[in-house]
């Protein structure tokens, strides 16, 4: 919803001639390379906090008056945010893995589309679970 009124305004504010393309920003994915990459449970649980806690922090300093340039920034802040922010760090384990990943498929891709037609930001959202529950 909050996602929505955002894009809402967005458009209202900027015109919508044409889609901007989203870009992921270089930093989100190096956090989640970090995620996918790292050996080590109990870091990659704390680097999956962190990660959640960056972006909240950066959610929560958008400005009234978002320059146009920053509206796909933004938009793929607040999708990851939706994608991510009901999962807590203690939730990534073997046992919760299944339910939380089907739940986290189900928001990416709710028409169970091919996945090359998720968002790459569930995409990426999905590819950050798996590897915070990867054993």
């Amino acid at each position: 919803m909050l996602l929505g009124a955002f894009l809402a305004l967005a458009t209202s504010a900027y015109g919508s001639a044409t889609p901007t393309p989203v870009v992921i920003p270089s930093e989100i994915v190096k956090l989640a390379d970090g995620i996918r990459t790292e050996k080590v449970r109990t870091k990659r649980l704390a680097l999956f906090s962190d990660f959640q806690a960056d972006l909240k922090r950066r959610v929560g300093e958008i400005p009234e008056n978002i320059p146009e340039s920053d509206v796909p920034k933004v938009q793929i802040l607040y999708e990851l945010d939706i994608y991510l922010g009901a999962l807590k760090p203690e939730t990534m384990n073997p046992a919760n893995c299944g339910p939380v990943l089907k739940s986290l498929q189900q928001m990416a891709n709710p028409t169970n589309v091919d996945d090359s037609e998720v968002p790459a930001t569930g995409r990426l959202a999905l590819d950050v679970v798996k590897a915070a529950c990867a054993p």
